[in-house]
């Protein structure tokens, strides 16, 4: 059984213009101990199906589809079963630690307060044991920092604090969501390092989200592509990278930002992806992406294609799997 598996998960937003879909029908599994990354444009849906999970949708969200956690069902859950597992068996890691942190409460009473809810543990306890966890996740002189407020620490520091905060209780999944954005590459690196060190050691799952491809192809064991709130690729990280099946992950990594020229000396010129996302007001009988697609066919534009695997391990939406442009460049934002 998987430790988490989610099944045809669809959310819809109500708007004055009619319902937004965020997700539309997404469906993947994460083992223990595997590290799983949802990547995509911004407004893809990534951030809305982790929110989902945790029960932090508002009361209008309209949602549908199951998410096992375990075995046990978190949509639809009474909240007093989501709190039971939220911070205890499953946390998360959110993208901004200034909006996640109380601003007037110092950081270490923060981090106490999870084991003193959820361990029971006395505050002579919760202090010793936040320390610790300081001193694992790499913030130095932790005993000092323990009365620091988060306004006193640097966005590394304070992303660090989170972690602390997400593997107090030692979760047995970690949710990611985009948790080394506006950081710089060096504190980047060690936060990416300490979650594959934290998988190693205590065997944790993580489920990452992210848009950089750069921290895909350092930390995740397998890559889930979304576009337009669908899936539309997964694949074992050195296979997407190697041969992507789908035109917009083809595209993706095209349009990564690479040094120098190429070997005879083409350009390297920074690419990027013609058109826009297609408003989400919808589920239409087509491939999303194929208003902006260099292959599309009349099929794309009329059919829904099925999510089926081309390889072994590799499994695509989309009804031409592996092509690839008939004219260099087409398409691709030269």
């Amino acid at each position: 059984m998987s430790l988490l598996d989610v099944r045809d998960l669809t959310v819809r937003f109500p708007t004055v213009k009619g319902p937004v879909l965020a997700v539309d029908g997404l469906s993947y599994h994460l083992e223990p101990g595997e590290i799983v990354s949802l990547v995509g444009e911004s407004g893809c849906g990534k951030s809305v199906g982790i929110q989902t999970l945790l029960g932090l949708q508002g009361p209008r969200a309209k949602i549908s589809g199951s998410a096992r956690f375990d075995g046990e069902e978190l949509l639809g859950a009474s909240e007093r079963k989501l709190t039971s597992i939220r911070g205890k068996q499953m946390a998360c890691v959110f993208q901004d630690p200034m909006s996640s942190l109380n601003p007037v409460v110092t950081v270490g009473k923060q981090v106490a307060e999870v084991l003193r809810r959820h361990r029971g543990l006395s505050a002579s306890k919760a202090r010793l044991r936040v320390i610790d966890l300081f001193e694992r996740v790499g913030i130095p002189a932790p005993a000092q920092r323990y009365s620091a407020y988060p306004h006193e620490m640097s966005g590394g520091m304070r992303q660090r604090v989170m972690i602390a905060m997400a593997i107090a209780c030692e979760p047995r999944l970690l949710l990611a969501d985009e948790p080394t954005t506006a950081l710089d590459v060096t504190i980047q690196a060690g936060i990416l390092e300490l979650l594959k060190e934290l998988r190693e050691s205590t065997g944790m799952a993580v489920l990452l989200v992210t848009h950089d491809l750069g921290v895909v192809a350092d930390i995740a064991d397998r890559v889930i592509v979304m576009y337009a709130g669908r899936k539309v690729e997964e694949a074992g990280v050195r296979a997407l990278f190697n041969d992507p099946q789908h035109q917009y992950t083809r595209l993706l990594l095209e349009a990564i930002p690479r040094r120098g020229t190429r070997s005879g000396g083409e350009d390297r010129r920074l690419r990027g992806i013609p058109g826009t996302v297609p408003t989400l007001y919808d589920s239409p009988d087509a491939c999303t992406f194929a208003g902006r697609c260099p292959i599309a066919s009349d099929r794309c534009r009329t059919e829904r294609p099925g999510f089926t695997e081309v390889v072994a391990g590799q499994a695509v939406a989309c009804w031409n799997p592996g092509d690839r442009p008939t004219v260099t460049g087409t398409g691709a934002g030269r």
